[in-house]
C-alpha cells in the first residue's frame, strides 16, 4: 500500500497535479496508460511461479518452494502467508472469470 502511494505521488508530480484538482488515482493511471501496481505484482508473482514450475525438480528454489519444516515451535497468531498460498491465491483471482484469463494469458 505504501508503495502505492508513492507511485501515485510520483505520477502526480510529473503531471504537475495539485492535490485541490481532485483527479482519481484510476484516472491518472489511465492517463499514463500504466496498469495498476496490484496487476503489476500478481502478473509478476503468476510469471515466477511460472518459471519455478518449469524448472527441474533438482533445482535448489523449487525445492525450498515445497519445502516445509518437520519440527518447530509456531508463533502465536495468524500464519504467515508463504509464496504457495499467494500464488494460489493469485492463480484464483486471475480464473475466477473465464474471458479475464483468456485476456491475462495473452499479456
Amino acid at each position: 500500500r505504501n508503495y502505492l502511494h508513492i507511485l501515485m505521488r510520483q505520477l502526480e508530480q510529473v503531471m504537475n497535479i495539485i492535490l485541490f484538482d481532485k483527479i482519481r488515482n484510476k484516472e491518472i493511471l489511465q492517463c499514463t496508460c500504466l496498469a495498476p501496481m496490484i496487476e503489476t505484482l500478481v502478473n509478476r508473482n503468476l510469471h515466477w511461479s511460472g518459471h519455478i514450475q518449469r524448472r527441474d525438480n533438482i533445482r535448489l528454489v523449487r525445492q525450498l518452494l515445497y519445502f516445509q519444516l518437520c519440527k518447530g515451535k509456531r508463533n502465536y497468531g495468524r500464519p504467515s502467508l508463504r509464496f504457495k498460498d499467494i500464488a494460489k491465491k493469485n492463480i484464483k483471482w486471475k480464473t475466477t472469470d473465464n474471458n479475464k484469463w483468456k485476456i491475462q494469458a495473452k499479456i
